[in-house]
This record gives structure tokens, C-alpha cells and sequence, in this order.
């Protein structure tokens, strides 16, 4: 299809979903963190540490990967990342479900932390 619509001068781009993405990729998960802002503006991994200290604020900070479009707030990233796991064992639901139906994602400073380590940040 990609092809055709390139022949006749349309440029195709498909985008994945969240759930298309491998979020147990620690390399992945440090692209989108190392791509985040904050009223944006780009925001290093010691300004999302020091916000998960100080204050809520972590939670309004977008990881992004413009590569793909995604760009989801660190508050719905994390519920996104934690909830994973769970949907990966119940292919039944979808990963929204899981997440916001469910409620099996958790966000908070520690998870937070949980993601930066995990991506070995």
C-alpha cells in the first residue's frame, strides 16, 4: 500500500499505538525520557529527578517521541508502564482498559523513579 500511495505522490506514515510499542524495552523507555519537556521546553532526566522530589509537577512533564508522535504525560506514561505487565497476562483487554477501566497502572513518585532505573537513568 505504501508504494502505491507513494507513486501517486502521497506520503504514508502509520503511527503505532501504545500498545504496539514494546514498553519493556529499556532502550526505548530512555528515548522517550531523554525527549521530555516541561511547558515546552526540553527538560534533562536531573530535572524530572529533582521534580519527583520537590513536587508534583513530574506529572505534567510529556515524554515524547516525535519519530512516531507519541507524546503522553509522564502522569499517563507511567500508568501506561505499570500496567503492562498486567495487560500482557490478560490479552483480553486492551491496554486502555487495563489502565483507566482496570485501574492496574500506578503512577506515583516511586514508579516514576522505578521507570528512570529501569531505562538505567
Amino acid at each position: 500500500m505504501d508504494e502505491i500511495l507513494t507513486s501517486i505522490g502521497i506520503n504514508n506514515k502509520w503511527y503505532p499505538t501504545i500498545e504496539e510499542l514494546n514498553l519493556r524495552d529499556p532502550n526505548y523507555i530512555r528515548k522517550v525520557l531523554l525527549g521530555s519537556e516541561y511547558e515546552e521546553k526540553p527538560i534533562s532526566v536531573k530535572d524530572i529527578k529533582q521534580m519527583c522530589k520537590e513536587s508534583s509537577l513530574w506529572r505534567y512533564i510529556h515524554v515524547k517521541d516525535s519519530e512516531i508522535k507519541l507524546e503522553k504525560t509522564m502522569h499517563s506514561f507511567t500508568l501506561y508502564f505499570t500496567g503492562w505487565d498486567y495487560w500482557k497476562r490478560h490479552p483480553e483487554y486492551s491496554l486502555t482498559e487495563v489502565v483507566f477501566d482496570l485501574k492496574k497502572g500506578k503512577s506515583n513518585k516511586k514508579e516514576v523513579r522505578n521507570i528512570l532505573s529501569f531505562a538505567e537513568l
